[in-house]
């Protein structure tokens, strides 16, 4: 990119970020928010190991032709012996679409972690809130249809978010009662 553009481009978003030096996020948060640093590690670490599992899901699915990994739990094979073709067809197609939007989901929260919550954008901290606890709810929804194999898992799944969540609302509102 010329310098150019970068100025050009630069002159479309707000003027405070033109003045703005280039710097690694990590080294910009002050040595004081170790909460909300604590918070971006947990974060990142949870949506980054839910986009790596998403993304591997697709690729199964739809790069080496394999069924989805939901009839390993129902069935105890991944095959799906037994299962009607067209119910199969709507299982790998609904696995496809949900393992999709799981991906979008955490690359967009990654984007929200790293752009926001780590220059304490208290609304980074809602959106992210709102967002990992409905899809940590609509697992456990699913973890019912499917009698509740895999509870524990849904449940430790959901504490790291849990506690990256309220570790980046401590982080926030310090910084709010301190400058009160």
């Amino acid at each position: 990119m010329s310098e150019d553009s970068a100025t050009c481009a630069c002159r479309l978003v707000s003027p405070k970020l033109r003045r703005r030096k280039p710097q690694l996020i990590l080294v910009s948060l002050e040595p004081k928010s170790s909460m909300l640093r604590a918070s971006a590690v947990i974060l990142t670490f949870w949506a980054g190991l839910r986009l790596v599992l998403a993304l591997g899901i697709l690729a199964m699915l739809l790069v080496f032709g394999k069924n989805a990994p939901v009839l390993l739990v129902l069935y105890g094979d991944i095959q799906g012996r037994g299962v009607d073709a067209r119910a199969l067809a709507t299982i790998n197609a609904l696995a496809v679409l949900c393992n999709a939007a799981i991906a979008a989901m955490c690359l967009l929260s990654l984007t929200v972690i790293w752009c926001a919550l780590v220059r304490r954008a208290a609304w980074a901290v809602w959106s992210l809130a709102a967002c990992v606890f409905f899809l940590q709810g609509a697992s456990f929804a699913s973890d019912s249809l499917l009698q509740h194999r895999d509870v524990l898992g849904n449940a430790a799944a959901s504490a790291i978010p849990f506690i990256g969540i309220i570790f980046a609302a401590i982080g926030v509102s310090r910084r709010s009662t301190a400058k009160a």
